[in-house]
């Protein structure tokens, strides 16, 4: 093992995470780990943190998503666990009106917008031609059906070869679409361009929508989450009949205000679902009210060359050929070329996954949010590779022990973030029966530890009565704020074994 890689293997060992308060007391976030993004994403995110006056998660996410939308239609990645995968992430933002959301949204998806104007300007053109072939096709078949009446299934079906097939009508130009039902995603994705990325200004607006109602959420985040899987999109409607759709690639990225987060992060379904584990989410501390400017003062010139360098590179990505094959455009990105992970980086990914799974045992400091957890060591993977080959270009090699070492320190700012959402997103109930139990820990409990069984039989009245996994929640939540301490072997407490035990810091 070299000494950078011990290095490296050591710190993905040292996951921080930072304890939050009870009652869902709001927090101020972690700083974005902006160096873990590489050279030409870290510039581009102070250039525009720095001339829109931005969080640094807020300019953070419209680079990172941009160029995750990019990268996802070229390359698959294979990860140490032999499972290939698209790379596609899904961002939420939270930050208040005002924010300048949207305005850094635009700066990093210029070089897209400005692509998607040219592929508009061909489309056009294009669909006069298709509409000329389409309705002359339309009356050969027309004549074909009068010529052929009442003849035999093998001379019709002789006629109709020699007609050949309908004319292709040309993909629709749009890689970033508006919300609308998931249908309509759908149906970019058959009829337009099988990468796309579904980006929302107004997360509100979303949440609200017809695709999110009570009747029709749990189809629309399956739909997501399989799509963020890498699974064929496969539908059955009485208008459309059945439909198969491989190979395609969806990115997500949604921007909302923070009174939404309980609407979102406390939906029981979403989190059921495994739509949020997917999610990577952050709620920066907004700097409204501290961006003043200095009314003389100039933009350096290294923030319009930093900008200028990660439009050129993302331009190159998004207008790079798609890896169609056009004799069957039908089946998609067939041509997607699969980046692996060399030795080292896939003893980092192991060290990682090891690290993330020991916490999330019953009273872990992740057991809480074990649907996320679960997923972290592949988002790091997928960090890793979108930044790798963003820096290194679409040739670039397997992802070393640095690239994964920068996907496992973006992830464990995500890890976080998602403690502190899981926590201020529903009502208080959890929290509040979390400090009923540290109450009664620093009042009625003499002894330094206890167990989950002391607890469950001699707690309070009202914890006893909870299912054991909720109750396991609320001790996590205790954890995470430093009232308790896991004892990994278990404890010996009033004579007896406990394989879940805890050291309580609490007292009088």
């Amino acid at each position: 093992m070299t000494g950078a890689f011990a290095q490296e293997l050591a710190a993905a060992r040292r996951v921080t995470i930072e304890p939050i308060p009870l009652r869902g007391e709001a927090t101020v976030s972690a700083p974005f780990p902006i160096d873990a993004t590489g050279a030409t994403l870290a510039g581009a995110i102070r250039a525009i943190m720095h001339r829109v006056q931005v969080p640094d998660a807020i300019a953070a996410h419209s680079v990172l998503a941009a160029v995750s939308v990019a990268i996802q239609a070229h390359v698959l990645m294979e990860l140490p666990t032999r499972e290939v995968k698209p790379p596609s992430l899904f961002f939420a933002t939270v930050a208040d009106s005002g924010d300048r959301k949207t305005t850094s949204d635009n700066i990093a998806i210029q070089p897209i917008k400005d692509y998607e104007l040219e592929l508009n300007e061909e489309y056009q053109t294009q669909k006069q031609v298709y509409n000329a072939l389409h309705a002359i096709w339309k009356g050969d078949a027309a004549q074909l059906a009068k010529d052929n009446k009442g003849r035999d299934a093998a001379t019709v079906a002789a006629a109709v070869a020699d007609m050949g097939n309908p004319p292709t009508e040309p993909p629709r130009p749009a890689i970033l679409v508006p919300p609308g039902s998931t249908q309509g995603v759908i149906d970019m994705l058959e009829k337009g361009r099988p990468s796309i990325g579904l980006f929302i200004n107004e997360g509100g607006s979303w949440l609200g929508s017809w695709g999110m109602s009570d009747e029709n959420r749990t189809a629309t985040i399956s739909a997501y989450s399989e799509m963020w899987d890498g699974q064929p999109i496969k539908t059955l409607t009485k208008g459309e009949g059945f439909r198969f759709m491989p190979n395609r690639a969806f990115s997500f990225h949604v921007m909302f205000q923070p009174v939404y987060v309980q609407q979102m992060f406390g939906d029981a379904e979403m989190r059921g679902q495994g739509f949020l584990s997917r999610v990577l989410a952050a709620q920066p501390t907004s700097l409204a009210g501290t961006r003043l400017r200095d009314v003389n003062a100039v933009e350096p010139p290294e923030v319009e060359q930093a900008i200028l360098t990660y439009h050129e590179r993302l331009a190159r990505v998004v207008r790079a050929a798609l890896p169609i094959d056009p004799t069957y455009p039908q089946n998609g990105l067939t041509g997607r070329r699969s980046v692996g992970f060399n030795p080292d980086a896939a003893a980092l990914f192991w060290a990682f996954y090891n690290h993330i799974e020991t916490q999330q045992s019953p009273g872990g400091t992740l057991a809480g949010i074990r649907g996320f957890a679960g997923k972290s060591t592949e988002m790091a993977a997928r960090l890793a590779v979108i930044i790798h080959v963003f820096q290194d270009g679409m040739n670039a090699g397997p992802v070393s022990a640095p690239a994964m070492a920068r996907g496992i320190e973006l992830m464990n700012f995500y890890i976080g973030e998602a403690l502190r959402l899981a926590d201020t997103a529903p009502a208080d109930e959890k929290a509040d029966n979390a400090q009923v139990l540290s109450d009664w820990l620093r009042d009625k409990w003499d002894a330094p530890e206890i167990g989950f069984r002391n607890i469950r039989q001699s707690g309070p009245g009202k914890l006893r009565k909870l299912p054991p996994d909720d109750l396991r929640e609320i001790c996590a939540l205790l954890v995470r704020n430093d009232h308790l301490t896991v004892i990994g072997t278990g404890a010996t407490v009033q004579g007896k074994h406990c394989k879940e035990a805890w050291k309580i810091n609490v007292r009088a």
